[in-house]
């Protein structure tokens, strides 16, 4: 098990209907003693920069695959951001705990090495 204060993870969602499921979990791993990350604050520069700076700095990355879209086959698509930022983790050569919601299809493939 990963723990400890030394661990940080980074990014969190945005969207409405993940608030609740979110915050529980931003909860269960502060009790874990990790500290998480949140790219909500307004700063003077880019999203994607601030997304790659706190990944770096961070060696965890916890990916949290929510239902978006509804997919005519009777999956679901889930956040392109967080395939993304999973994807830099994997490039970094971050430790990877990845979550999927059932019915969600596709998060990539790279971490299945």
């Amino acid at each position: 098990m990963l723990y400890g204060e030394h661990l940080r993870s980074s990014g969190t969602s945005f969207a409405e209907e993940n608030k609740s499921l979110v915050k529980g979990l931003v909860q269960f791993f502060e009790k874990l003693g990790l500290a998480t990350e949140s790219g909500r604050r307004a700063e003077p520069r880019g999203v994607s920069e601030k997304v790659k700076e706190r990944l770096r700095a961070c060696e965890i990355f916890i990916g949290v695959f929510t239902r978006r879209n509804y997919l005519a086959e009777g999956s679901y698509s889930t956040s392109p951001w967080v395939v993304e930022e999973k994807a830099l983790a994997i490039g970094e050569g971050k430790r990877l705990l990845l979550f999927v919601e059932e019915g969600v299809k596709e998060i990539g493939g790279l971490q299945g090495d």
